[in-house]
C-alpha cells in the first residue's frame, strides 16, 4: 500500500471559538515549513465571497487563488467576514502565467481564461512576477503571501497553444477514443517540432521568473515559494540557476493521473506535492464502487487517496455542502490496501488540464538534435 512518505501531523488551530482539525503536510526546503494539507480552491469562484467565507468558518486554513482566477478580492473579503484571523490563514497565490508579450491565436481555452475576471493582465507576465505579486497582496489586503507560484513552464504563445489541448479537444471524454488520440498525436508532433527551438528563452524565462521569486520571498512578500505544472525535467534544470529550490509543485493529480515519477523526485527532493483537478474521475466505476464500500462519496474517496500518498489537495465548489463533505475526507476517511491497490490500477497518466511534457527544458532538451525529435514522430 502506498502511503505518505512526506511529514505529517496532526494540530488544533482555534481563533474566536473556531476550530480546524486537519493535517499538515511538510517540506524541508527553504529552511522547512508545512501547509494544511487540504485547502479550499477558487478557481472560478468569482464573485462568491461567500462561499469562501463559510469554508473558512468550517476549518479550512488554506486557501488557494490565483492573479488569473481574478478572485483575490473575494478572499479578501472572505477572511475579514469570517473571523479567523489572518495569521491563521495559509493562502497559496500564483504569478507569472502569460508568455512575454503575449500575442498568439487563441484556441477556445485560452479565450475563456482570457475572458475570465482576472484575465489578462500584464503583469500576470513571465518576467514581470515582483509586480504581480504586488498587485496580488493589494487586492488580497495583506502585505504577505504564504505562498507563491510561478503559474506555469510555458513561456511563449506556441507553448501555451501546444500545452493546452487537453483542454481544448476535452481529453477528459474517452468517447471517439481515435479519433481524440489523432488529434492527441498531431498536437504532439507539432509541439515537438516548434518548441525545441524557443529552448533557450523559455530557458530564460523560467530562470527570471523565479528569480524574480527569490527577490519577492527576500523582500518579505512571500513567505515560500514554489512552482506549478513543472515537470521532473524542469525542476531538474532548476538546479542550474535556483539559489532555493521549491517548497511546492502544485500540479494536475488524481487517480487517473497519479505522476508518480514527479511525486518520487519532489520527495527525494524535500518539496511537497499540490494535486489539484480532484473532480476529474468522479464518474469512474472503481472510485464509485469504494465510495459505495466506505459510504462515502466519490469526491471523500479521491481526496483521502490523495492524502493518504502524501500530497496536498485544493478542491473547489460553489456548494457549500460539499465543501463540507471535502473538509470530512481529511480526518473520516480511511482507505484500506485494497482500495488503494485498486485506484493504482487505473492510472492513465494522462493530462486533462494542461500537458508540459512537451516543453523545452533549455539545459537538456536544446542539446537535443534535430533527427532525435524527427525519430520521435
Amino acid at each position: 500500500m502506498e502511503v505518505a512518505r512526506a511529514g505529517a501531523a496532526r494540530e488544533r488551530l482555534s481563533n474566536k471559538g473556531i476550530a480546524s482539525k486537519v493535517g499538515f503536510m511538510e517540506f524541508s526546503t527553504q529552511g522547512g515549513g508545512k501547509i494544511p494539507q487540504i485547502g479550499f480552491g477558487t478557481a472560478g469562484l468569482f464573485g462568491h465571497k461567500d462561499v469562501i467565507r463559510e469554508a473558512l468558518k468550517m476549518g479550512y486554513r488554506h486557501i488557494d487563488t490565483a492573479l488569473l482566477y481574478g478572485t483575490h478580492k473575494d478572499v479578501r473579503d472572505a477572511i475579514r467576514e469570517s473571523g479567523v484571523a489572518r495569521e491563521d490563514i495559509f493562502i497559496t497565490t500564483k504569478v507569472g502565467f502569460w508568455p512575454k508579450r503575449f500575442m498568439f491565436p487563441t484556441p477556445p481555452p485560452l479565450r475563456e481564461l482570457l475572458s475570465m475576471k482576472g484575465g489578462y493582465v500584464r503583469r500576470n507576465e513571465k518576467t514581470r512576477e515582483l509586480e504581480g505579486i504586488q498587485l496580488g497582496l493589494q487586492e488580497l489586503g495583506t502585505t504577505y503571501a504564504d505562498l507563491c507560484l510561478i503559474h506555469t513552464p510555458a513561456g511563449s504563445g506556441v507553448e501555451i497553444w501546444g500545452s493546452v489541448y487537453p483542454h481544448w479537444f476535452s481529453f477528459n471524454e474517452d468517447k471517439d477514443l481515435n479519433k481524440r488520440t489523432w488529434k492527441q498525436w498531431i498536437l504532439d508532433s507539432i509541439t515537438r517540432h516548434l518548441v525545441p527551438l524557443l529552448s533557450t528563452s523559455s530557458f530564460q524565462h523560467r530562470k527570471a521568473s523565479w528569480l524574480n521569486l527569490e527577490k519577492a520571498q527576500q523582500a518579505g512578500y512571500c513567505k515560500y515559494i514554489g512552482v506549478s505544472n513543472y515537470e521532473v525535467e524542469m525542476l531538474q534544470e532548476m538546479e542550474s540557476y535556483a539559489t532555493v529550490m521549491p517548497a511546492v509543485n502544485q500540479l494536475e493529480l488524481h487517480p487517473l493521473r497519479q505522476m508518480k515519477g514527479v511525486r518520487d523526485y519532489c520527495n527525494d527532493k524535500g518539496i511537497a506535492v499540490t494535486g489539484y483537478g480532484s473532480g476529474i474521475p468522479l464518474e469512474h466505476p472503481t472510485i464509485a464502487q469504494i465510495a459505495s464500500k466506505h459510504k462515502k462519496t466519490p469526491m471523500q474517496v479521491i481526496l483521502a487517496w490523495a492524502m493518504q500518498i502524501g500530497t496536498i489537495v485544493i478542491p473547489k465548489t460553489k456548494i457549500p455542502a460539499h465543501a463540507e463533505e471535502n473538509l470530512d475526507a481529511a480526518n473520516k476517511v480511511m482507505l484500506d490496501e485494497e482500495d488503494m491497490n485498486a485506484l493504482a490500477s487505473i492510472n492513465k497518466d494522462r493530462a486533462f488540464y494542461w500537458q508540459t511534457s512537451n516543453l523545452p527544458f533549455g539545459i537538456t532538451k536544446k542539446q537535443n538534435k534535430s533527427s532525435e525529435v524527427d525519430d520521435e514522430l
